[in-house]
């Protein structure tokens, strides 16, 4: 029970991390004003998400299927946790597709 809750705190703060992280990115196209950039910016999030959830869901069925064991719950976490790390992901990636920069801040 207690490495249980060890492993629930170690993944909780791991998201707030990257969350934190990725909201301190700011990017950057010459000729492009801020309001183009933060169009841009959520239709990437938009997309990310999208996919990300969809990985997310395939992963969950694949954990529903298998065996259970006591280490179920750790392993559904991580599963959200690699879902935000791979949304933050695409979403760069998208950004870097139409042209932008990251410039951290």
């Amino acid at each position: 029970m207690a490495q249980r809750l060890i492993q629930s705190i170690i993944v909780l703060f791991a998201g707030f991390y990257l969350t934190a992280c990725a909201g301190n990115t700011q990017w950057s196209k010459p000729g492009t004003g801020v309001t183009q950039m933060l169009r841009d910016q959520a239709r990437c999030r938009n997309l990310a998400s999208i996919e990300a959830e969809k990985e997310l869901q395939l992963d969950q069925q694949t954990l529903r299927h298998s065996p259970s064991d006591s280490h179920d719950n750790y392993r559904a976490q991580m599963m959200t946790f690699e879902a935000i790390k791979y949304r933050t992901r695409l979403t760069e990636q998208c950004m870097h597709q139409r042209g932008y920069q990251k410039i951290k801040s």
